[in-house]
């Protein structure tokens, strides 16, 4: 377990990629569960009504995962879709976990009407580290310019909170 942990800490400091993930379907259903049980977790914690959560994770998976293998399948790597999938999912697992505390935090703050500034730089920063990790995932498995996938992220990042909020209104 632990040098499963390590890789996904690597592939967060950008000293791996996701070519050094292994191809196992077993380990992407692994993590996908992982994925799975911190954002229901999260969004549990956050007052969410388990309906809400599930959709909300539902709909937040299938449309990350499914950009981004639209993506690698348009250029022509349909080769490196497990392997980029099991290392999104991984690393994503791993942000939420630091993510949980945050959010508790801030959303604590604002049901009293009072968050607290450094609540609120720890969320943007771990947003944007989100974000540099999956750009960095997919400048590898795009063999691309690291500028490319963060610019691939952020637009991913921009159409899941989109459609997400178009679909499933506020609560």
């Amino acid at each position: 377990m632990w040098p499963l942990l390590q890789l996904f800490i690597d592939i967060a400091f950008h000293r791996r990629g996701p070519e050094h993930v292994p191809a196992a379907p077993v380990l992407l259903a692994l993590v996908l569960a992982s994925a799975v049980v911190v954002q229901l977790g999260s969004l549990l914690a956050l007052d969410f009504t388990l309906v809400r959560a599930v959709f909300e994770t539902g709909l937040h998976l299938l449309l990350t995962l499914g950009a981004y293998a639209l993506v690698l399948v348009l250029q022509g790597h349909v080769a490196r879709l497990l392997q980029t999938a099991i290392a999104l999912l991984g690393t994503a697992t791993l942000l939420g976990l630091c993510m949980l505390p945050v959010a508790t935090w801030m959303y604590a703050g604002l049901q009293a009407e009072a968050v607290a500034p450094l609540a609120t730089l720890a969320f943007f920063a771990l947003l944007i580290w989100s974000v540099d990790i999956s750009g960095w995932i997919l400048s590898r498995a795009l063999s691309a310019h690291y500028s490319i996938g963060v610019l691939l992220a952020v637009g991913v990042m921009i159409l899941d909170i989109t459609v997400r909020r178009a679909v499933l209104p506020a609560t």
